[in-house]
């Protein structure tokens, strides 16, 4: 099962979703290392190859599934150890399909799991028993490890998805003791009825972030409004609504006068000699010569 466990690789600039879990890599010593699975098929395992060149892989060692006990074992950065009691439940083959399951996953086809799903509601949909004979064998194609996940029932696991392609009288696979009783095929044909009542009747997964078609309700207002605010809200209706009025077009500007020839000089214009004060003119006043102090007295007002 993939989860959030999403990543990528860019090949021939096109983006290759992808996948990764934990495996073993046996180069001298055992390096816990990720495993990265691609929907092309390719796996990184120190290096891309494709799911051929994965199960030479598998079959050298290089993708180890058996552990010794006391080999040196060590993890990047992070810590070195050695093997004590190791126990593992992968064989070559069984880690082999799970991959196989994840490209299925990854491309959107049904996997191992999927298959036989299908193959037991084609039997309960038309019970013979070469129906059963195409479940059983779906059933036995799902990888070991991943058979108690298949119904997604934590409680009864797949002891029902067992029952139901063994049929009354048979034996399990590989499960020593009596054989499937006439009772517990009829509970598990009943088991499966109520599952798809309830695959029915489920309520669709809504996604996290919304619907995925919008859409836009009518606005219910839960109290009764006055006139006057319905003639308030009447007239912000036009005004979100009306076109906004034309503006009026602005006359043009005649164009400036263009200068032609040289520009004639500038004469300066005459100041005062340097050294000498300017009286100052009161505003709206004409400029008028006013008496200089002498013998130091102070001006008097013009006559």
């Amino acid at each position: 099962m993939i989860g959030n466990r999403i990543t990528y690789r860019t090949a021939d600039g096109v983006r290759v979703p992808g996948t990764w879990r934990h495996a073993f890599i046996r180069n001298g010593a055992y390096f816990l290392t990720d495993l990265f699975i691609y929907a092309d098929g390719l796996i990184d395992c120190w290096g891309l190859v494709t799911l051929e060149e994965f199960a030479e892989k598998l079959r050298r060692g290089w993708v180890a599934t058996e552990l010794p006990d006391g080999a040196r074992v060590s993890a990047h950065d992070l810590a070195a150890w050695r093997f004590s009691e190791p126990r593992t439940w992968l064989t070559p083959e069984l880690l082999l399909a799970e991959v196989r399951d994840t490209i299925d996953q990854l491309n959107g086809r049904p996997d191992s799991t999927a298959r036989c799903l299908a193959a037991v509601d084609a039997f309960l949909a038309d019970r013979t028993e070469e129906n059963r004979t195409a479940a059983r064998a779906a059933y036995l194609g799902i990888p070991e490890t991943q058979r108690h996940y298949a119904l997604g029932d934590m409680d009864r696991k797949d002891w029902p998805l067992q029952v139901l392609v063994t049929g009354p009288g048979e034996h399990l696979d590989g499960a020593p003791g009596e054989p499937v009783t006439q009772e517990e095929y009829d509970d598990a044909i009943a088991y499966f009825e109520e599952r798809a009542r309830w695959i029915a009747e489920r309520p669709a997964r809504v996604p996290a972030d919304g619907p995925a078609t919008l859409f836009a309700p009518a606005i219910h207002l839960s109290r009764a409004i006055s006139a006057r605010s319905r003639t308030t809200l009447a007239r912000l209706h036009c005004a979100m609504t009306s076109p906004p009025p034309s503006r009026p077009t602005a006359s043009p500007t005649p164009p400036s006068p263009t200068r032609t020839g040289p520009c004639p000089p500038r004469t300066p214009t005459p100041g005062p000699p340097s050294g000498t004060r300017t009286p100052c003119t009161p505003p709206g006043t004409s400029q008028q010569a006013l008496p200089v102090a002498t013998g130091g007295n102070r001006p008097g007002p013009p006559s």
